[in-house]
């Protein structure tokens, strides 16, 4: 009995990591509820290429989710994201599962800005391991767009998987269209919309507060998904430990952490 009630979050927890919805890593999105679509910053591989050719400084982070009482469905990732003269570019390999089903993915980004527009493209390669099953392998892509009309608002637009790509199945292209306003130099909210092909849009905010340049606090709304989310950040010199929760009506509290290495200052 026990297995069978573990399992119930478990189902939930697998049906929202499906291909779609599997590029949610980076602990600081998290604790905005994954609004961070017109943000650049830490997440942006994950959240909209584009932000990566806001970056001035490369890093390396490592990425942990795990949700609560779920037994066995953890995602792990690692990421890296490097400065040129030009263009910018990462990596990113992340894999989410139990030894009973695991998916696995490996991409890479590249993206460059200019005149107050930065685009970026991302190109992963996504392997789905069902234990005593065929094995699904496909080829996915994003690309997106942040935009700096103003220094205190930005917008972002990014086209999430528009290969329709899917283990087994086509999966929907996901548009999702942001904005984040800089109300002054401690607060920003965040919005964004995702449209689905085929399925209604969904909507979600956030909210971060820096207390201090080493401190900052973090909290968001994820209405569709009935959940909320809080997070904290703290940064030592080129060390970044970030770390978030969200509660769930089905699956539990999802605990998110992200440690960060910046490679120069």
């Amino acid at each position: 009995m026990k297995k069978i009630l573990l399992f119930i979050p478990g189902f939930f927890f697998f049906a929202f990591h499906s291909l779609a919805q599997f590029s949610v890593l980076g602990a600081d999105a998290f604790g905005r509820a994954n609004s961070l679509v017109a943000v650049p910053g830490f997440s942006s591989i994950y959240q909209n290429p584009g932000g990566l050719g806001e970056i001035t400084a490369g890093f390396l982070a490592f990425h942990y989710l795990k949700i609560l009482p779920v037994e066995g469905f953890h995602t792990t990732g690692v990421q890296g994201v490097f400065t040129g003269k030009w263009l910018n570019y990462g990596f990113c390999a992340d894999s989410f599962g139990d030894r009973h089903y695991r998916e696995s993915r490996a991409g890479l980004a590249l993206a460059g800005s200019g005149d107050h527009v930065s685009v970026g493209l991302k190109v992963s390669y996504a392997g789905a391991h069902p234990a005593g099953a065929g094995t699904g392998k496909t080829l996915t892509g994003d690309a997106g767009m942040v935009v700096t009309p103003v220094p205190a608002l930005t917008l972002g637009l990014c086209l999430f998987n528009f290969t329709s790509a899917g283990f087994y199945n086509r999966e929907p292209v996901t548009l999702a269209v942001g904005a984040a306003l800089r109300a002054d130099q401690k607060v920003q909210l965040s919005a964004q919309v995702d449209y689905r092909t085929g399925r209604r849009a969904v909507v979600r905010f956030g909210l971060h507060y820096q207390v201090r340049e080493q401190l900052g606090f973090s909290a968001g709304i994820d209405p569709e998904m009935r959940r909320v989310h809080f997070g904290a950040r703290v940064l030592a010199g080129r060390y970044g430990f970030f770390y978030s929760i969200a509660t769930h009506p089905y699956a539990g509290i999802a605990h998110h952490t992200t440690f960060i290495y910046t490679l120069h200052e």
